[in-house]
């Protein structure tokens, strides 16, 4: 008796990983959890590019590298400022520019006036030109006494001015400073203090400019700020119209058009959507493809808040968060998202489990690599090494190591899942 034979087509510019409990519910071109280090983003799916050294050498001791810093001048010179956990921020592993710190919590940096300003609520802001040593800010408020500072600061413009708003200053964690106008001045006499009642532990964990708008997050809500005002006094918030905040300032993320967050319960949303839906569970990113569920059953959700953290890929247009596994002690993995696809398509895991990769990453961020002149995500390591994602080379290797990349769809039944089937050619 003969075989009644076909063809079948599986898409290749369709699919993403997915993570239902019922896999025969999934499309033929969905791809199951063991698929990893595809990229998306070209209409198709190739290899993710490799991770590579920025630099020869490691930061001299081998720290742990809790913030990745870049600095570009006006007159072009591109710096990077690395943070360790042996308390000294360095200009790449020339040489320290600040010692004697304490650096068990992430650094945030931002450039305003051409001038790098770096803090974490373990010290004193720090500032940087590109040379000598770093100073202490010292136009601050007395609030934050000499030995603390903001978790986050960030640049906000008003009109034709530009203001520092700094948050998660320990112990005034509900307080949001911002600065005098075109200046770095925090001082008691030209600081406007918003206090922010969240009602919930933890105050207020970030700040983002998103259009023309201040947006703070605390874990559960969001307010946007009224700032318009020619008189200070008159500056207030109101809470947002949508229910959902964030993990940490290191969880929200800028796309050209969007802002994405990742919550302390691993849910990722986004707040265009959150706007319509009013509440961040149905404006999920994460939940079209389950993705959620891998996070709950494979992330330390405890360590979101202060391990996790997320960057834009201009290069892929794709956000990367950067997470911990339950089972590993740091972050080694990266969720990506792919902002061109459909959310239930969006989805693939980079990561390298054998070796050491750039996806081993305490630190994130999206800037110009030096020497390099290109624009590139790097990241801070466990062991001081500085990263730079999608290397080109063409071995397409994470520091000479190898790494595994490939994609399993679930079984397919071509539409009759009861008839046996024999399969004879499959092409590409």
């Amino acid at each position: 008796m003969g075989l009644k034979g076909a063809t079948h087509n599986i898409l290749m510019n369709r699919g993403g990983l997915q993570f239902p409990l019922n896999v025969d519910a999934m499309e033929d071109f969905s791809m199951l959890e063991s698929s990893r280090n595809i990229n998306l983003q070209n209409g198709g799916r190739q290899k993710r590019g490799g991770t590579s050294h920025i630099y020869g050498s490691a930061v001299t001791g081998a720290p742990r590298l809790n913030g990745i810093m870049p600095y570009i001048k006006l007159d072009g010179t591109v710096y990077l400022v690395l943070a360790s956990e042996n308390g000294d921020l360095w200009n790449g592993v020339t040489g320290t520019i600040a010692t004697l710190l304490t650096i068990t919590k992430p650094y945030c940096g931002v450039t305003y006036a051409n001038t790098l300003y770096m803090t974490n609520p373990e010290n004193r802001v720090k500032t940087w030109a590109g040379s000598g040593a770093a100073a202490n800010l010292t136009t601050i408020p007395t609030s934050w006494s000499t030995t603390k500072g903001p978790a986050q600061i960030i640049t906000r413009s008003i009109g034709n001015s530009v203001h520092l708003v700094g948050i998660g200053v320990p112990g005034l964690e509900n307080s949001v400073y911002i600065s005098a106008a075109d200046s770095a001045d925090f001082t008691d006499a030209n600081v406007t203090v918003l206090s922010v009642e969240t009602d919930e532990g933890g105050g207020i964990v970030g700040a983002v400019e998103f259009g023309q708008r201040l947006v703070l997050f605390s874990r559960n809500h969001a307010f946007i700020v009224n700032d318009a005002d020619a008189t200070r006094a008159n500056w207030g918030y109101v809470q947002a119209q949508w229910f959902g905040g964030a993990a940490s300032w290191r969880l929200i993320v800028k796309t050209p058009n969007d802002l994405h967050v990742m919550t302390a319960d691993g849910d990722v949303y986004s707040v265009l959507a959150v706007q319509e839906y009013g509440d961040y569970k149905l404006a999920s990113l994460a939940r079209p493809s389950w993705v959620h569920t891998w996070i709950k059953d494979n992330v330390d959700t405890a360590a979101i808040p202060t391990k996790c953290h997320g960057v834009y890929d201009a290069e892929l247009r794709a956000v990367k968060w950067f997470v911990k596994r339950a089972t590993g002690s740091d972050v080694d993995t990266a969720l990506v998202y792919f902002l061109d696809r459909p959310a239930s398509e969006a989805w693939m895991l980079h990561d390298n489990l054998s070796a050491v990769s750039g996806y081993s990453a305490l630190s994130s961020a999206w800037g110009k690599v030096p020497a390099l002149n290109e624009w590139k995500v790097m990241t801070g390591s466990t062991a001081g090494w500085a990263w730079y994602l999608e290397s080109e080379e063409a071995a397409l290797s994470d520091n000479a190591a190898a790494y595994a990349a490939g994609f399993l769809t679930a079984h397919l039944h071509f539409g009759n899942p009861r008839a046996r089937k024999a399969y004879k050619y499959g092409h590409i």
